[in-house]
C-alpha cells in the first residue's frame, strides 16, 4: 500500500498543475476556434494574450476566477472542471474543521452531504470525520477503499488524503507507515500554510512516540506557534498533553501535570493513556490509576499497577482485595497480554515463567502497537533478570535488542520479529 502511495506521489510531482485543470486549455482552444474568436478577443478585460496561449497549451495552472471568466466567454460549462466549486469548498471547510477538531461543525457538514451517494471528495470528507471521531472500523474501511481512487483526486484533495492518512495511522498505532507518508509529503507540491503547520504537529506526535525527543520538540515549537496565531486551541492542548508524556518517557520522572479541565477535552482513550503514563512515573500512582475507565483499553494494566503499588507498599490486606477483584475482572474480560498471570508469577518470584510470559505475550503486543516505551521496559526487565542470574551474555543481548527494535519501528531496517522463536531458548 505504501509503495503504491509513493508511486502515486512521484507521478503527481511530474504534473505541472492540479488534476482538475488538466486538458481545460485544449477544450477552451476548441471552443474559441469554433466561434472564430481570436486569443485577443477572449483575453480582453480578463488577462493577457500570452496568458490565453499558455492556458490553451496547458502550460500554466490558472487562477480559478480567471479560468471561469474565460470559460464563460467561450460558452464552456464549468462542469468540465472535475470537482464543482461547492465540493472543493466543502473539502476546504472539512480540513479547517479537522485541524481545529471542530466535531460539531464537521458533523453538520457531513449532514449537508447526505444527498450524495458517492464521490471521491465526499468520501474523503467522510473519511476525515471518521478519524476525528476515532471510529477505527469505519476509518479502516475507507482508508483501504481510498487507494483505488488516486487518479480521481486533484492534488489538493490528494494532499489532504495524505494528512488524513497520517492521523489514521497514528490512531491505529502504525507510526512507521505514518512516518513514511510524512516523508513522501515533503516532496509533494501542494500545501497551504495551515496544512504545513498541521504536518509539523503530526511530526511532533510521530517523533515523540518514536522516542526521538529533540526532533519532536523542534516540530512542537513550530506547530505551537502557528496554532497560537490561528487559535487552534484543541491541538495546542493535545500537544501539551503528549509533551508531558514524552518528557516522562525521556527523563523517567513527571515534571508537572495538566489541569483536569484540559484533560477532559479529550476522548476517554486519550485520557486513560495519559493517566496510565503519568502513573508509571509519578510518586502517587494510585491517584492517577483511579481515574482510568474500567471499560477502556488500559483497564487490565490499571488493575495490575494498582496491585503492584499495594504490594510494593506492603499493604498486603489491600493487595489481596485488589487481586481478588482483578481475578474476577480478568475472568469476565479475557485479555492478551495477561497482566493477572504476570502479577501471580511475580508474587511467586517464578523468574523463568515471567521471562517466558513476557516473550510470548508482552513483547509481541508491544511490537504490534509499535510502543517503544513498552518494548524498552520489558527488554530492560529481561536484561535485569538475566544479569541478576549471572547470565551476562543474555543480559547484553536484550539491551542490544532495544536499539534494534527502535530502529525497526523507525523504519531504519526491516524486522518482523517472532519473539517466541528468537528469544525463547535464552529465557530459561
Amino acid at each position: 500500500m505504501v509503495r503504491k502511495l509513493k508511486k502515486e506521489i512521484e507521478r503527481r510531482n511530474e504534473e505541472l498543475h492540479k488534476f482538475y485543470e488538466a486538458n481545460v486549455g485544449e477544450i477552451i482552444r476548441r471552443a474559441r476556434m469554433s466561434k472564430n474568436y481570436t486569443q485577443e478577443a477572449v483575453a480582453k478585460g480578463i488577462c493577457s494574450n500570452t496568458y490565453i496561449s499558455k492556458l490553451e497549451n496547458n502550460q500554466i495552472a490558472v487562477n480559478k476566477e480567471s479560468l471561469f471568466l474565460i470559460m464563460e466567454r467561450v460558452d464552456v460549462s464549468k462542469d468540465i472542471v472535475d470537482y464543482p466549486a461547492r465540493i472543493i469548498a466543502n473539502l476546504e471547510q472539512a480540513l479547517h474543521y479537522f485541524i481545529h477538531h471542530d466535531v460539531k461543525n464537521y458533523q453538520e457538514l457531513i449532514e449537508t452531504l447526505e444527498e450524495f451517494d458517492f464521490g471521491i471528495i465526499i468520501e474523503m470528507i467522510r473519511f476525515g470525520y471518521a478519524i476525528l471521531c476515532e471510529d477505527v472500523n469505519q476509518a479502516t474501511r475507507m482508508y483501504h477503499e481510498m487507494y483505488h481512487y488516486f487518479t480521481s483526486m486533484d492534488d489538493f484533495a490528494f494532499s489532504i488524503f495524505c494528512l488524513f492518512a497520517i492521523d489514521y495511522n497514528h490512531l491505529i498505532h502504525d507510526y512507521k507507515e505514518a512516518r513514511f507518508i510524512l516523508g513522501l509529503l515533503d516532496k509533494f507540491i501542494h500545501s497551504s500554510s495551515s496544512m504545513l503547520a498541521y504536518s509539523h504537529y503530526q511530526r511532533f506526535i510521530n517523533y515523540g512516540y518514536m522516542h526521538e525527543f529533540a526532533t519532536s520538540a523542534r516540530h512542537y515549537a513550530v506547530a505551537r506557534a502557528h496554532f497560537i496565531l490561528d487559535e487552534v486551541s484543541y491541538r495546542i492542548h493535545h500537544m501539551d498533553l503528549n509533551q508531558q508524556m514524552f518528557a516522562a518517557y525521556e527523563s523517567g520522572v513527571v515534571q508537572n501535570t495538566l489541569r483536569p479541565q484540559i484533560i477532559q477535552l479529550f476522548t476517554r482513550d486519550v485520557q486513560d493513556h495519559y493517566h496510565i503514563t503519568i502513573a508509571k512515573y509519578c510518586q502517587n500512582p494510585l491517584h492517577e490509576l483511579n481515574k482510568i475507565d474500567d471499560r477502556g483499553m488500559f483497564a487490565h494494566e490499571k488493575k495490575y499497577l494498582i496491585c503492584k503499588t499495594h504490594y510494593a507498599n506492603n499493604h498486603m490486606e489491600q493487595y489481596q482485595i485488589e487481586k481478588g477483584a482483578f481475578l474476577a475482572f480478568r475472568n469476565a474480560n479475557p485479555h492478551t497480554p495477561d497482566y493477572y498471570q504476570l502479577l501471580c508469577l511475580e508474587e511467586k518470584k517464578d523468574i523463568p515463567s515471567i521471562k517466558e510470559l513476557i516473550v510470548i505475550e508482552f513483547l509481541p503486543h508491544a511490537t504490534k502497537i509499535q510502543s517503544i516505551e513498552q518494548i524498552k521496559y520489558f527488554l530492560n526487565r529481561l536484561s535485569k533478570m538475566c544479569f541478576e542470574s549471572k547470565r551476562y551474555k543474555d543480559a547484553a543481548l536484550f539491551m542490544a535488542m532495544i536499539h534494534n527494535e527502535m530502529d525497526a519501528i523507525r523504519g531504519k531496517r526491516k524486522a518482523d520479529r517472532d519473539w517466541s522463536a528468537s528469544i525463547k531458548p535464552s529465557v530459561a
